[in-house]
């Protein structure tokens, strides 16, 4: 959706500049010609000049509050960290091993989970996805403002593939996804958002919330919907 200030600053402009051609040519021998056998018509015009360049006016200060209030997260972000929900949603030291022995159980799965590139937590339903390395690799998001807290932007993503060897060996490669973010405008520190990788049949919807304190991070929570609706966690997205 296009932003109507935007759509408003065209349409605005190009009467502006009709009109003042128009009244221009008023000015040479041509014109005042023509304009003397409508005399009524420079003022009806002067007239609908001067409405336009104050509705213009009136445009530019609505759009300037309007982004200076819901606009603040615009910008490029970088994704910190990336989590996902372990399977059954169970925490970690529920994860069932064959080991019976608790400590020895957890010695294990710490040792699984390094091999695999991901970080468990005991009393956590999430598991960090470390081989992405988020914190050696810049994965940006661009946020770009539209109008009343929506946003439009990109995002880049770990570019999966079918590599069966240690993921500490991979060559890391990025894909992109198209996404959206609208702030809920009765409480800016939340939303719901959405995003669809680009040339390829993955879709998804985000819920983010603004960190109180630090308006240069967000939270956003990402469940997949297409193809396998499997893929649910969340992001940590900050502003370098």
């Amino acid at each position: 959706m296009k932003s109507p200030y935007h759509i408003n600053f065209i349409w605005l402009s190009i009467i502006i500049t009709v009109l003042g051609a128009i009244l221009l040519c008023t000015c040479c021998c041509c014109g005042r010609y023509c304009f003397q056998f409508m005399p009524r018509t420079e003022n009806i015009l002067l007239g609908i000049l001067s409405s336009a360049i104050f509705l213009l006016f009136i445009e530019i200060i609505n759009y300037v509050i309007d982004k200076k209030k819901y606009g603040f997260i615009e910008g490029v972000f970088y994704r910190k960290a990336i989590y996902q929900v372990n399977d059954n949603r169970l925490r970690g030291f529920e994860i069932p091993t064959d080991i019976a022995d608790n400590e020895q159980k957890r010695k294990k799965r710490m040792e699984l989970s390094k091999d695999k590139g991901e970080r468990y937590s005991d009393d956590s339903i999430y598991h960090e996805l470390v081989y992405q390395r988020c914190a050696e690799i810049k994965y940006s998001i661009r946020l770009n403002y539209k109008f009343q807290g929506m946003y439009s932007g990109t995002a880049e993503y770990f570019l999966h593939d079918t590599y069966t060897g240690r993921w500490q060996d991979r060559n890391i490669g990025k894909t992109k996804a198209a996404i959206t973010l609208n702030m809920n405008l009765a409480n800016k520190n939340t939303g719901e958002g959405s995003y669809k990788y680009v040339n390829k049949e993955d879709f998804g919807k985000y819920e983010f919330q603004i960190d109180d304190e630090n308006p240069n991070r967000i939270i956003v929570y990402y469940r997949n919907t297409l193809p396998s609706g499997l893929s649910e966690g969340y992001e940590i997205w900050e502003k370098a």
